[in-house]
C-alpha cells in the first residue's frame, strides 16, 4: 500500500500506467542488507528501488542475490522463506557485503534513502499533488534557464529522452512520458533532493 502513497505525487497515474511510471526503478528480485535482516529480519521497501545504491543504516551495498551461490531471489517463493535463500537454504544475513567507504557516496545513498521515504509516506496534503508536480516542473524549468542550458543539453548529460525532461517540466506523467526515474535523476542534477524540492514548493504554494 505505501507505494500508492508515492504515485499519489505524481496524480496522473493511474493502475494502468503505474508499472509504466515506475519502469526501470523497481528491481525484479529482491535486494537487501544482511546486517538489517539480522535485525530487523524483514525486506524493507527502499530496497526494491534501483535508484537506491546501500542500506542507509549501516552504509553498506544492497546484494542482488544470495552472498553464498549468487542466484537472485525471488519476490515470491513458494512456500515463503524469509531471511532464506530458497535455493541453497543458507542464511542470508550471513552473506558478505561490501562497505561504502567513499563519504560522498555515503551522502548520496542517505539523500536517496530520505527521499524514497519521504515519497513512500502519507502525506495529508497528496489532494495537492497534481499542483505540487506542475509547480515542481516549473522550478527545474527556471533552474535550467538559469544555467542557460537547453533541455537537450541536459538529457544528453543525463542519459534521458529530450521528451522526458519536457514532460517533467510541464508537470506530465500521462503514459508514462515522464517515469519516476526522470524526476529523480533531473531534481538530483539541480543540486537539490526529492524531499527538499517538494518542501519548497509546498511552501511556495501556501504563500500564495
Amino acid at each position: 500500500m505505501m507505494q500508492y502513497a508515492l504515485l499519489s505525487y505524481y496524480p496522473s497515474t493511474t493502475f494502468l500506467t503505474a508499472s509504466k511510471f515506475l519502469e526501470g526503478s523497481l528491481s525484479p528480485h529482491l535486494r537487501f542488507c544482511p546486517f538489517c535482516l539480522e535485525q530487523y529480519n524483514y525486506y524493507k521497501l527502499v530496497w526494491r528501488y534501483n535508484q537506491n545504491i546501500g542500506c542507509a543504516e549501516h552504509h553498506c551495498q544492497l546484494l542482488e542475490g544470495c552472498g553464498h551461490c549468487n542466484r537472485e531471489i525471488p519476490l515470491l517463493t513458494n512456500p515463503l522463506t524469509l531471511g532464506k535463500c530458497p535455493y541453497c537454504k543458507k542464511e542470508l544475513k550471513s552473506s558478505v557485503v561490501k562497505k561504502l567507504a567513499e563519504s560522498e557516496n555515503i551522502i548520496k545513498l542517505e539523500t536517496i534513502n530520505n527521499d524514497l521515504e519521504f515519497l513512500l509516506s502519507p502525506h495529508s496534503n497528496e489532494e495537492e499533488g497534481e499542483k505540487v508536480i506542475i509547480e515542481l516542473g516549473e522550478e527545474l524549468r527556471r533552474r535550467r534557464v538559469a544555467r542557460g542550458e537547453t533541455i537537450k543539453e541536459v538529457a544528453d548529460k543525463l542519459a534521458l529522452k529530450s521528451s522526458e525532461i519536457f514532460f517533467v517540466e510541464e508537470g506530465r506523467i500521462k503514459n508514462g512520458t515522464a517515469p519516476f526515474r526522470a524526476y529523480v535523476e533531473y531534481t538530483y542534477y539541480n543540486g537539490i533532493s526529492i524531499k527538499e524540492m517538494y518542501l519548497l514548493v509546498e511552501k511556495r504554494e501556501e504563500n500564495i
